[in-house]
């Protein structure tokens, strides 16, 4: 075969076969191929999910080594009262309700009373200009 760069490279022919009579090696080598592009879109999906969150590339690295090589100044979940439940794959299976935990009630909503308190806002004197830059011209 020979690519864009002229070079040449080798590459095994996959034939086409039919429907009726399927050719176990063919089907086996699609096969492979579907589960490397689904892997791939997982690994691209993973990784824009984490550059959407702000990690760094070393923050990537620092999850992926033994808990031990991490500075000492952290906490640990001894001495921290909260949890955290990191997922760092989106096919793992969804947590469930823990057992024994509170649960809310409709009664309780309903008695719950509306603060309109945070809604107030005290009147200003200045105006306020949506474009400031319109003054400089």
């Amino acid at each position: 075969m020979l690519l864009p760069n002229h070079q040449l490279c080798e590459a095994a022919l996959i034939t086409p076969t039919s429907i009726l009579k399927p050719d176990k090696r063919t089907l086996k080598l699609v096969a492979e191929a579907r589960a490397h592009e689904r892997k791939i879109i997982r690994e691209a999906n993973l990784l824009h999910a984490s550059n959407l969150r702000g990690e760094t590339v070393e923050e990537r690295v620092s999850e992926q080594l033994p808990l031990e090589d991490k500075e000492v100044g952290e906490t640990t979940l001894a001495n921290s009262p909260a949890r955290v439940h990191r997922l760092t794959r989106l096919d793992r299976p969804k947590l469930r309700q823990v057992a024994g935990a509170s649960h809310v009630t409709d009664e309780q909503v309903a008695r719950i009373e509306a603060d309109f308190s945070i809604l107030q806002v005290e009147e200003s004197s200045t105006a306020v200009k949506e474009f400031d830059y319109e003054e400089e011209a």
